[in-house]
């Protein structure tokens, strides 16, 4: 395969020789994406719906905000495939297979001294329908108000990212003559991170 940069687009072609360059899909390519959020304020406290009918106990105990964010997307097409000899047949593609090859690599030619040197490509270099693992991330945060005076307020944070600890593995292997050839070694995700903070607003 043979990149060549025309214009602000980058041309790939799977032979030298070929006269239009390979169709595929982009490497950043996400057919279907949701991202949904939320934000409730409890309505307890001064001036809200249920008031304790103190200020100091509606201070400590009013103020909260409860936000979340939830994502969801599919995830990247797995590229590239190198110059593989594909015996045919289904690959059964699983992205969160992580105790084996995350497809079947028996459709492919893995010894080294059978790979191809010099020959006419077909095979593409990416699919649509071969992807990696995709997004199912929640984020969660909880911040409490806290009115000091007319124009000073506390602000009490608490953040969950990633709140439900879901991993998002990365693309298996493609290089046919490795060992690790379809095995899932990585996760693209961090895993959850949780931090609590304080400000004043004024």
């Amino acid at each position: 395969m043979n990149n060549v940069v025309r214009g602000a687009m980058l041309a790939s072609f799977l032979n030298d020789f070929d006269a239009r360059p390979e169709k595929r899909v982009a490497n950043d390519d996400r057919p279907q994406r949701l991202v949904t959020s939320m934000s409730y304020e409890l309505p307890i406290g001064e001036g809200k719906a249920l008031s304790l009918g103190n200020r100091w106990m509606n201070r400590a105990v009013g103020g909260w905000v409860i936000n979340g964010i939830y994502t969801w997307q599919l995830g990247s097409p797995l590229g590239a495939w190198g110059n593989v000899i594909y015996l045919g047949g289904p690959l059964n593609m699983d992205p969160r297979k992580v105790n084996g090859a995350a497809f079947d690599t028996t459709r492919f030619v893995t010894n080294s001294s059978q790979q191809l040197g010099s020959n006419v490509r077909t095979f593409p270099t990416q699919f649509g329908n071969l992807r990696s693992d995709g997004a199912n991330n929640v984020d969660f945060s909880m911040l409490k108000n806290t009115k000091l005076m007319e124009k000073l307020n506390f602000q009490l944070r608490f953040e969950a990212f990633n709140a439900f600890n879901h991993a998002e593995f990365s693309a298996p292997s493609l290089s046919v003559t490795s060992s690790a050839f379809g095995k899932i070694t990585g996760q693209n995700n961090l895993s959850r991170t949780v931090q609590m903070g304080a400000r004043l607003v004024f």
